[in-house]
């Protein structure tokens, strides 16, 4: 028998905001953690989201919050691969602003 290891993925995410589609939120830049890489609008994967007011705080947010669940997942003794993605247009459509979820906003 052959037994074949997976690596989880772990994908994340940074976007702007379009106020436009999301009123309610600030300007500045979404990041999120998710495991898999089914897409940012999956946010039955999300593991962590939030938002920043600058890409650059967005990213180092994203990334420790990244860093945190590839640290947990490895310390089980399984291995997880890694992907960034950074979008140039927000892709979470309306209808997401009134689901349940706790957004953490800022660091």
């Amino acid at each position: 028998m052959v037994c074949v290891v997976v690596k989880p993925t772990i994908t994340t995410y940074v976007h702007p905001i379009d106020i436009t589609v999301h009123p309610t939120y600030p300007p500045g830049y979404r990041w999120a953690v998710h495991l898999g890489d089914d897409g940012p609008t999956n946010i039955s994967r999300c593991i962590q989201a939030g938002h920043s007011p600058t890409m650059a705080e967005a990213e180092a947010t994203r990334d420790s919050h990244a860093a945190a669940v590839c640290v947990a997942i490895t310390m089980f003794g399984i291995g997880v691969r890694l992907e960034h993605q950074t979008l140039t247009s927000d892709p979470i459509p309306a209808e997401a602003d009134s689901l349940p979820l706790k957004i953490v906003r800022g660091n």
